[in-house]
């Protein structure tokens, strides 16, 4: 399979949203139970990974390939960190403080406002998860938090410097990048507070799909390697090295099937991006009717709080998102694909 233009025909956003309703199946497990365990991925695999982790590593596979080609074809770090700092920063900002907003509403707690918990939370919209709980939000509930999605962020961010830094030096090529991915996979494999560290984790997964990006022209995108990917995250899933494979076996069959033509889906955001609005809203919804319906299951939490998400996700995006993107082009000439 002869790699495809990410600008052009590719089933890239299919995949974003596919991962961004991934974390939402595993939050509904969690919600109703305060417990990871709860998740049956996580469960089945003694602990490795969450459904919602599967997502999540999706999402740092497909970032770390895309913004790896808009580097290569604008290596600018004004326009990098513009174009990024659009993506990411408008929407976060806007659920930040509507999250805050709708806490101080159904807080239990009368002092809401004189919390320095409640005013912490809005550093969220500079230092994502920095703060996750509300005065006298959600108290009651299995799960007490109120943004465990945003956890992810960080390292996204991080993952951003570090290609912008690298690439100001001219130093974001394959050699480097390899380098980077087997010295973070070797510590990762060690074990102990290495493996539990998420900067040895999340940004591995950015590093394989930049690392695939750099090295397109050379990988054979092959239906057979994709189920032999799919069958070596099963076998690692017995063994113990579910999250290490998924940075080699994950990452292929993430990037194979966002760029395999059978599937046509190329059009699939045609209407609007509604995957990042999702994957910021979600927790914060399920949250909200689990409060409202207390005895619902994860079946329950799923489809009462899927259709409201989405409503959440498509104003965000009209409203935020896309004006937001629309202003990268002042930075990112020609730049089409939003990451």
């Amino acid at each position: 399979m002869t790699p495809a233009d990410p600008l052009r025909a590719n089933n890239f956003d299919f995949l974003r949203f596919v991962g961004a309703v991934l974390v939402v199946v595993s939050h509904a497990t969690f919600v109703p139970t305060g417990s990871l365990w709860a998740d049956p991925l996580y469960a089945r695999s003694g602990g490795q990974m969450t459904i919602g982790w599967i997502g999540v590593g999706m999402f740092f596979v497909m970032s770390g390939y895309l913004v790896t080609l808009s580097w290569q074809r604008r290596p600018s770090v004004r326009a990098f960190a513009a174009a990024r700092a659009l993506r990411l920063y408008p929407a976060l900002i806007a659920v930040v403080i509507s999250v805050f907003v709708v806490g101080a509403v159904i807080s239990t707690d009368d002092a809401y406002f004189a919390r320095q918990g409640a005013w912490n939370y809005l550093l969220n919209v500079a230092v994502p998860f920095v703060e996750n709980q509300l005065p006298g939000v959600f108290r009651d509930q299995p799960a007490r938090t109120v943004t465990d999605n945003f956890w992810t962020l960080r390292y996204e961010i991080g993952a951003y410097a570090l290609l912008a830094g690298l690439g100001a030096l001219g130093l974001w090529r394959r050699s480097v990048v390899l380098a980077l991915f087997v010295f973070t996979t070797a510590l990762f494999a060690l074990g102990g507070e290495a493996a539990e560290s998420g900067w040895l984790d999340l940004p591995r997964y950015f590093l394989a799909g930049a690392l695939l990006c750099l090295h397109r022209d050379r990988v054979p995108w092959r239906g057979l390697l994709a189920l032999a990917s799919l069958l070596g995250l099963a076998a690692l899933a017995l063994t113990g090295g579910l999250k290490l494979g998924f940075s080699v076996f994950g990452a292929y069959l993430t990037l194979y099937l966002a760029q395999a033509p059978w599937l046509r889906l190329h059009h699939f955001a045609r209407f609007g991006d509604a995957s990042y609005g999702l994957y910021l809203v979600g927790f914060f919804v399920q949250q909200l009717v689990q409060r409202a319906v207390p005895g619902l299951t994860a079946f329950g939490n799923f489809t009462l709080s899927v259709p409201l998400a989405l409503a959440l996700a498509a104003l965000l995006w009209f409203a935020v998102e896309r004006p937001a993107l629309r202003l990268k082009a002042r930075f990112v000439a020609g730049d089409r694909q939003s990451v």
